[in-house]
This record gives structure tokens, sequence and C-alpha cells, in this order.
């Protein structure tokens, strides 16, 4: 007998890099939406770099941004999807910095035609 696997769909944007809200980005977790957690969020996130993240919730009838204390506790949802704000805090991301393909480009000024 064969378990079937589930993957949940994240919605995010990025405020920094001018995502619109109204079109966020998605990547999928191979997991349950029931056992997701915000250390799957932290894992499986697609981009390298630190980022805090708030999760949208209706609250009173508006929509806020919610920050998690518990990195155990079960992922808020809106309308039955989780949406992500991704907050860049750095895109600091040792693997680009010891990269041999990584180089510093001069610019030299060049003698021109007379």
């Amino acid at each position: 007998m064969t378990t079937k696997k589930e993957m949940t769909l994240v919605y995010y944007y990025v405020p920094e890099d001018h995502d619109d809200p109204d079109f966020p980005n998605v990547f999928g977790v191979m997991m349950a939406k029931a056992n997701l957690r915000y250390q799957h969020i932290e894992q499986h996130f697609p981009l390298k770099g630190q980022y805090i993240f708030r999760f949208k919730v209706m609250h009173d009838n508006n929509v806020v941004w919610l920050d998690l204390q518990d990195p155990q506790g079960r992922l808020p949802t809106f309308k039955d999807r989780i949406f992500v704000k991704a907050t860049r805090v750095t895109w600091d991301n040792p693997e680009l910095i010891k990269s041999p393909y990584r180089q510093e480009v001069v610019l030299e000024s060049q003698p021109q035609p007379q």
C-alpha cells in the first residue's frame, strides 16, 4: 500500500523586490497543510538570503500580517491558503561569497581614436 504525498502551495511576495501582493509568487512544500510549520517555510523558501516571514490573516474584518512566535506552531491561513510576506533582511549567501565564478569587474578607460 502506497501513501499519497500531498503538496502545499505557499504564496509569497517580497516587498523589497516590488512584488505585487495581488499577484504573489508561489512555491510548493511536499507536506500536508495541517503539518506545515514556520521552520518548513524557512527550510523551503526558494530565495537566498535571510528573511522575516509574516503571515496574512483576517482579524476583525481586516487583513493583517502576523508575526509568529512559535516555530512549531501551526501556520495561519487566509482564505484557506498560506500567504507570506517575506521581508528581506540581508542578501548574505555564503555560497555566493565563496564561489570561484564571482568576479569583480573593473572598467578601464580606453584611449579614443583621433
